[in-house]
């Protein structure tokens, strides 16, 4: 009965401490994560000439697509832009 209660104590101090190590290395992980930037303000100035006009936007993983008609042809399309840095990504063409 002795030996079975000295692996028990063992046995569960072994379970708390690896528990407790997992908290701590965890809440380390939080605050050191640099992935998630506050950006208090960004100015993002997409060069559109005149004839287009924006149909909508949407942000998604760090990107902003805007929809916008080409007033004089009518062609639709979507210009990406990347949010941390402000540059074109790419262009999608829909007509």
């Amino acid at each position: 009965m002795k030996k079975f209660l000295k692996f028990l104590v063992l046995f569960l101090a072994i379970i708390i401490f690896c528990l407790f190590s997992i908290t701590i290395v965890t809440l380390i992980k939080k605050y050191n994560n640099k992935e998630f930037k506050i950006i208090e303000r960004l100015n993002i100035s997409p060069v559109l000439a005149d004839h287009f006009k924006v149909l909508s936007f949407e942000i998604e993983n760090k990107k902003l697509f805007l929809n916008l008609e080409d007033q004089r042809t009518n062609i639709l399309l979507i210009k990406i832009y990347d949010i941390s840095n402000g540059n074109e990504i790419g262009e999608i063409i829909l007509n």
